[in-house]
């Protein structure tokens, strides 16, 4: 994602991203090489437990939600996972997005457990994102979206 001096807003969030994928022993070669816990618990190593968690969640939820931040500028709206996630997915620059507002078809809110989940379609495709005060984030969207027109 390209930074820009026009930002317009910025949240954390978590994008869904039906394709992404934690490597089977990425949690546990990033725990070694930070100088990771070694805790164990039943008998397991405590990553490789963490590692078949989100194995088990992306499972039944189609896909992951990955943490990061939306930065909308009056040109674009992006994600970008945050390091942990960049460290921990097989495929980080995946998890890159960036939509021109100019190719943005649809901004839907729709509730969630915790925080409230927008939906971007586009003529490229659509991000799926979650973050608080969702329904003043789709509107600032909306708004820097109706100001290219």
């Amino acid at each position: 994602m390209t930074t820009s001096p026009d930002i317009v807003d910025s949240r954390l969030a978590n994008a869904f991203f039906a394709e992404a994928n934690v490597g089977g022993d990425m949690a546990a070669s990033h725990s070694s090489k930070t100088g990771g816990s070694g805790f164990m618990l039943l008998g397991r190593p405590l990553s490789r437990i963490i590692s078949d968690q989100i194995s088990l969640g992306r499972h039944r939820q189609g896909g992951l939600w990955v943490g990061g931040r939306s930065v909308l500028t009056s040109s674009t709206l992006g994600f970008s996972p945050n390091a942990a996630n960049r460290a921990l997915h097989v495929e980080p620059k995946e998890l890159d997005v960036e939509i021109p507002l100019s190719n943005i078809t649809k901004i839907e809110v729709r509730r969630g457990l915790i925080t409230d989940i927008i939906d971007i379609g586009s003529d490229r495709g659509g991000l799926t994102m979650r973050c608080f005060k969702a329904k003043s984030f789709a509107a600032a969207i909306e708004t820097a979206r109706a100001a290219l027109r």
